[in-house]
């Protein structure tokens, strides 16, 4: 499913999730309710701190597991079984620690029979909606980053259309036009390059499409009946059990999986051409499912007062919809990955696409022209130095055909060959698997490091060391200058070497002075 086994949705990140546990927190405090046996005045506290005792006992044990046999299930899924395993013990130490403190608090029936009805039920549940969970939150965390990815494609396609246009050159050509009225010499071509660099942003968050996919789940699976029958029932004899004795528990859980299962077919067999009418008829099946099962099934089966059976009728309302929607989700994960992946296709829009298209492609236009400036200060610095003499930056230098074109051993020479006048080199250079892509990342590391190094530094030799393998290229630089200065603030260069290598690098002082910069680009 999306591109992974059953293993790695329901036994790898998701198979402890903090989500889950939240989500079912308020869950388990309800439907705990209906197992007082007695009146709901003076019990509710009990109540409550019997809820939060067991619900921890639960925590506690999925938090052992997180630190232990489950602590690298996100490089290596664990197996199915023990995910199961997990749910059982977690549900189990639940139910057994509801069982006890309920009947020595005086809150519901005790004996041991029925300790044990809640601890089975309690294993039975954990280890069924453990590993459920973890399958739903997987699959729809998948559709999110397919969603992402699917966006990303999207842009890059209309990108390429940008370019194909001419609409990326004429931003790339305006924003050189403009700088170039600007520069006169290395210092404001610094300062330039400062203002065009474009500012970071946080990312878009991509709407998370939870919504549609438990809609699209619902609809195109709503009434799973004979499943939801089933869970209900196993749920229902941790409660009604102890509740209303076992006779009465019975009946009444008999009476009610088969009115689900009998509503649950019959409401199947109606459809709607129209989105908001079924979700209307499911919102009234549920309504008229939980009355059935509900205060109907308690006037039938419950001779408690009535105070004690609203909590029965309240937990109910709760539970089973969610339970309907739960499974639901869980065969649309299973049976419907694609029809919900089309969906989320249809649901892109296109103004979504453009408008991340034109952000991306300014901004890396941006960076471009910046980057070009920012290179050719280094030009302006170096040239004086040499010569003694300013050199002014026009509009045709700044136009001028790119150096990034050759082959990886000329393009990183590229990067050298203004600096050779001002500085000694010593290189050990092995470029292995780089092609011409990878060699303009490096250059770029180069061309930061040794700017770095004369202008701020004031070095006159530098050691680099390039080696490349097949993931990444590995480029060390280090001077012999003065060293990082006190006070010294990230600049244009730092933000340059974040663009090329993320946060794989670092700079450092050098072991016998000066400073050494590592980085890693990665192989494409």
């Amino acid at each position: 499913m999306l591109g992974k086994t059953l293993r790695e949705h329901v036994g790898g990140r998701w198979a402890i999730s903090l989500l889950f546990y939240l989500i079912n927190f308020p869950i388990n405090l309800i439907t705990l309710g209906s197992n007082m046996t007695v009146g709901v005045d003076g019990n509710l506290p009990k109540w409550l701190a019997i809820g939060v005792l067991g619900y921890a006992g639960f925590g506690v044990v999925l938090l052992l597991a997180n630190f232990t046999l489950f602590r690298n299930r996100r490089i290596h899924s664990v197996p199915i079984a023990w995910v199961i395993a997990l749910g059982v013990v977690a549900g189990g130490t639940r139910g057994l620690l509801v069982g006890s403190l309920a009947d020595s608090w005086q809150v519901s029936g005790g004996a041991t029979e029925l300790i044990l009805v809640r601890t089975a039920t309690g294993a039975v549940l954990g280890g069924v909606f453990i590993p459920i969970a973890a399958l739903i939150i997987s699959v729809i965390s998948t559709y999110l980053k397919n969603r992402t990815e699917l966006v990303r494609h999207l842009a890059q396609l209309r990108i390429s259309r940008m370019r194909a246009s001419g609409e990326s050159q004429a931003l790339r050509e305006t924003l050189f036009s403009d700088a170039a009225t600007q520069i006169s010499n290395a210092a404001s071509a610094r300062a330039v390059s400062h203002q065009v660099w474009p500012k970071q942003k946080q990312a878009p968050r991509q709407r998370v499409p939870w919504f549609m996919v438990i809609r699209t789940a619902v609809l195109r699976n709503p009434y799973p009946g004979l499943i939801v029958a089933i869970l209900w029932s196993i749920s229902a004899l941790g409660s009604l059990i102890p509740a209303v004795g076992v006779a009465n528990g019975i009946a009444q859980i008999i009476f009610s999986a088969i009115a689900i299962w009998l509503i649950y077919q019959g409401a199947s067999r109606v459809s709607f051409a129209n989105e908001f009418a079924s979700l209307l008829w499911f919102v009234f099946v549920m309504a008229f499912t939980v009355m059935v099962t509900g205060p109907i099934a308690s006037i039938i089966f419950d001779d408690r007062p009535m105070e004690s059976g609203l909590a029965l009728i309240l937990a109910n309302s709760v539970w089973l919809p969610t339970l309907t929607i739960f499974v639901s989700i869980f065969r649309g994960a299973l049976a419907s990955t694609e029809a919900i992946m089309q969906e989320l296709k249809n649901r892109i829009r296109s103004e979504e696409v453009s408008t991340l298209a034109a952000e991306e492609e300014r901004m890396a236009t941006q960076r471009e022209v910046a980057e070009a400036i920012h290179g050719m200060a280094s030009r302006i610095h170096t040239s004086q130095a040499s010569t003694g003499l300013d050199q002014v930056l026009n509009f045709d230098d700044l136009m001028a055909p790119s150096t990034d074109l050759g082959t990886p051993t000329e393009i990183i020479d590229s990067a050298l060959a203004s600096w050779s006048s001002l500085m000694n080199f010593t290189l050990d250079i092995s470029l292995g698997d780089c092609d011409s892509q990878c060699a303009v990342m490096i250059k770029k590391v180069i061309q930061e490091g040794l700017a770095n190094a004369y202008r701020h530094g004031k070095a006159d030799q530098c050691s680099i060391t390039i080696h490349v393998d097949s993931d990444w290229a590995k480029i060390e630089i280090t001077d012999n200058g003065r060293g990082i200065a006190n006070g010294h603030t990230p600049g244009l260069g730092s933000a340059i070497l974040d663009s090329v290598c993320g946060n794989q690098w670092s700079l450092r002082p050098a072991v016998l002075g000066g400073c050494t910069i590592k980085a890693k680009v990665k192989v494409p």
